[in-house]
């Protein structure tokens, strides 16, 4: 062997060792992009928006959000286009029902309770408002926003249909319940030591997975726009919303855990 085919097994052989360079799951860097730019730019909006930091800075995020939504909604699609698995017709359906469900109530309650948008409670609704936005383009911003984030949502969950035999697989056959966490988690070639304290960039664990646990999350998550809109109706308390939300939140990843460990049990 020469020399520079040496040096190209040895680069070969360091790049196996991470995930960015091996052979990944459809759909992984889309996920992984997805996740990244959503939780910036969420942590960013609470932060700018919910405190109030500045006027300007305010609009300007406000501003941006339609843009950062549209990108999310593209990943999404591409996401749920790479999965290989057919769509099961009640799963499917109930799961859409949930997510559109929400956020419709939510906005016809708040037409019908506030037309005019003076007792909306919504941080964004009420930066608009508060700048002299007129109630017309408020309404134009907010049912176009919301279209998209409903247009996300079942994306992302159709997406998770797609690729359930995708992420069995990815997972693989494990006998011991610990041994099947790690590798539903992203750790499934890596020691314990490296699942749990991560010094180098090869012992990260693998985004595929995370991906989906996140997807779970806010697809569960959509729970808090039914809360939100019975409220309106005085159904349920507005200090129960955080409760239900992360009751529903835990509910839908032990759920998925509960379905993944069943179908990778050797």
């Amino acid at each position: 062997m020469t020399d520079r085919s040496k040096v190209r097994v040895a680069v070969a052989t360091r790049k196996s060792r991470y995930w960015w360079f091996e052979e990944k799951p459809p759909g992984t860097l889309e996920g992984y992009a997805l996740t990244v730019v959503t939780m910036l730019f969420a942590v960013w909006a609470i932060v700018v928006v919910g405190l109030g930091f500045g006027d300007r800075l305010v609009i300007a995020t406000v501003y941006a959000m339609p843009f950062v939504m549209t990108f999310a909604l593209w990943l999404s699609v591409r996401v749920a286009r790479l999965g290989t698995s057919n769509l099961p017709l009640v799963p499917t359906s109930l799961g859409l029902g949930f997510l559109i469900g929400g956020p419709v109530l939510d906005l016809a309650a708040t037409v019908t309770h506030s037309p005019d948008l003076a007792m909306e409670g919504n941080p964004v609704a009420r930066a608009l408002l508060d700048s002299d936005h007129s109630l017309f383009w408020v309404y134009r911003y907010a049912f176009a926003t919301q279209a998209m984030l409903i247009a996300t949502a079942c994306a992302l969950w159709i997406g998770l249909l797609r690729h359930r035999d995708q992420i069995v697989q990815a997972v693989g056959r494990h006998a011991g319940f610990w041994e099947f966490f790690k590798a539903a988690t992203g750790g499934g070639p890596l020691t314990w030591r490296q699942w749990l304290f991560p010094v180098k960039a090869s012992e990260i664990p693998h985004p595929y997975h995370y991906f989906w646990i996140f997807v779970v999350a806010f697809v569960s998550g959509a729970i808090d726009r039914w809360a939100v809109a019975l409220n309106w109706y005085g159904l349920v308390p507005l200090e129960a919303r955080w409760a239900i939300l992360g009751t529903s939140m835990t509910l839908g990843v032990t759920a998925y855990f509960a379905w993944l460990r069943r179908a990778t049990r050797v």
